[in-house]
């Protein structure tokens, strides 16, 4: 991914700000819990978060979702 940058985002803002920078926004669980829901869903969301089941991520939360980890079947 070399020339790829990536930035912490915390509100719908900054989301705003990577993606007119040409950066990918990387928010936090605790920070997408807090944006609100009436905002646009991204395109992708990403969940890599580091737990053995499943915490919330669902395929409706944007076009195309890519989870890692156990908890997750492809597809479902």
């Amino acid at each position: 991914m070399e020339g790829v940058r990536a930035v912490a985002a915390r509100d719908w803002g900054e989301i705003e700000v990577a993606w007119k920078t040409h950066s990918i926004p990387v928010v936090s669980t605790s920070d997408w819990e807090r944006i609100d829901p009436e905002t646009p869903a991204p395109d992708v969301l990403i969940d890599a978060i580091l737990a053995k089941r499943n915490l919330g991520t669902r395929r409706d939360e944007a076009r195309l979702v890519i989870a890692l980890g156990p908890g997750f079947t492809a597809g479902v």
